[in-house]
């Protein structure tokens, strides 16, 4: 089974979707507040945090406002990165998550709901999870956590298309009969020490995994765009019998033109136009449909279990961007490609090097209010998409905290050059 097929598995299921209720008490959230900083710190190895313009979300929630934070979503981590924005405030929050979180370990599942998490249905529109937003919001009981790009996509620097649930809560939100603000969020990770001795390991592995000797004398951007391209022949032998030539982003949007539009025809009887992830969302929510039903047969399921796994390629070579990287080789963005490179042809794998999180709350816009309805909400994930960019980019030009002591950004001539032995990285406590 290949990696992309254990992933498929992680995410969906046979049996129908169930609605998983939010745990209100907070007698157990203040148990999180010891786990959380630990979990991060010993498993996802993020050691330092810095909280920017917070006090804008602190007044929004002592005007009483119903509060909706919209961040970026880069990695897994996100949910309890975010969560140390709550603790910085001393407020706690409710996320929409994913319904696949919840088919983890028992324990898993219960830890994730006493974090405050509720169940979102991804390939549909979930309207349980829908008026449970919309009492959040009314109530103002906590502030809503929804990452509206729905996914990761391992571009820290680089919003991606937002999913339809900003808009759907947009249509909704005049019901609050309040006031509720959405506040944009922008997060950013830095490499607290020099990565690059465990860029050429992780690198040294996947090569191996094509029987090539590791390219010790080549640049690290160099040895991952080789990489990515051994990825890409491999799957445009299996799916169009043969390696194409050309530019590598030309080639990796043909591949995901021609993996769509052979679902399309097959399922809808014509391939579609348009974005490439709208039309993904799309055929992944009938093959959900297929494999949930109760009148599929074993035939239908093993179907549908195959769209889903070309569904999810499809997914990732959207994510695999090579003018991202070229445009600015850091060492952020270097990490971010071979993670990637990680979960095409292994799975999950650990962090790479300890990280420092900045967390940059941005100025409130406006849902719904007493007196005005919540507008043209067409126009709303636009704005919001906008605004989480803005932010980040305004965290990426500030840099890292200088207390940090991060080391310094590598230029372009650095990242293709030969990497030399770079000493051994020095232990963080958190700060």
């Amino acid at each position: 089974m290949r990696p992309n097929d254990l992933m498929v598995s992680d995410f969906y299921f046979e049996e129908p979707y169930r609605f998983v209720p939010p745990y209100r008490s907070e007698r157990w959230l203040r148990f999180f507040r010891y786990i959380l900083p630990r979990r991060l710190r010993k498993i996802d190895q993020v050691r330092r945090f810095d909280f920017r313009d917070a006090h804008l979300l602190k007044r929004s929630l002592e005007d009483g406002a119903g509060v909706l934070l919209a961040p970026n979503h880069a990695r897994m981590n996100d949910p309890p990165v975010l969560g140390m924005l709550g603790l910085h405030l001393k407020r706690y929050f409710y996320y929409a998550a994913s319904w696949h979180l919840f088919h983890r370990s028992r324990f898993d599942r219960f830890l994730i709901r006493r974090s405050g998490a509720f169940s979102l249905f991804r390939e549909g529109i979930d309207r349980q999870a829908l008026r449970e937003c919309g009492r959040i919001l009314s109530e103002a009981e906590r502030p809503l956590v929804l990452f509206p790009e729905g996914t990761y996509f391992w571009h820290n620097d680089a919003v991606g298309p937002l999913r339809e649930g900003i808009s759907l809560i947009g249509r909704n939100a005049d019901k609050a009969g309040k006031e509720v603000l959405i506040h944009p969020v922008g997060i950013k990770y830095w490499y607290l020490n020099d990565p690059r001795n465990s860029f050429a390991e992780r690198l040294d592995s996947l090569e191996t995994i094509f029987g090539w000797y590791p390219r010790h004398g080549a640049g690290l951007v160099d040895r991952v765009l080789r990489i990515e391209e051994a990825f890409l022949s491999a799957r445009e032998i299996e799916y169009l019998g043969e390696s194409q030539t050309g530019p590598l982003h030309e080639r990796l949007l043909s591949l995901n033109e021609h993996l769509l539009s052979e679902l399309e025809k097959r399922r809808f009887g014509a391939s579609k136009q348009g974005d490439f992830l709208q039309r993904c969302w799309g055929l992944r929510q009938q093959a959900v449909k297929r494999l949930s039903a109760e009148e599929s047969n074993r035939h239908d399921r093993d179907e549908a279990w195959r769209d889903l796994s070309r569904l999810w390629l499809c997914q990732q070579l959207v994510s695999h961007q090579p003018e991202y990287l070229l445009e600015r080789p850091s060492l952020e963005r270097i990490g971010e490609a071979i993670h990637r490179m990680e979960e095409d042809l292994k799975g999950v794998t650990p962090p790479l090097a300890p990280m420092g999180a900045a967390i940059q709350v941005g100025e409130p816009i406006t849902l719904c209010s007493p007196t005005n309805n919540n507008g043209d909400s067409r126009l709303l994930s636009a704005r919001v998409r906008s605004q989480v960019q803005h932010l980040i980019d305004q965290l990426l030009a500030d840099g890292p905290p200088r207390r940090w002591a991060c080391p310094p950004r590598i230029e372009r001539e650095h990242a293709f050059a030969s990497t030399p032995p770079i000493p051994a990285p020095v232990s963080l406590s958190n700060g």
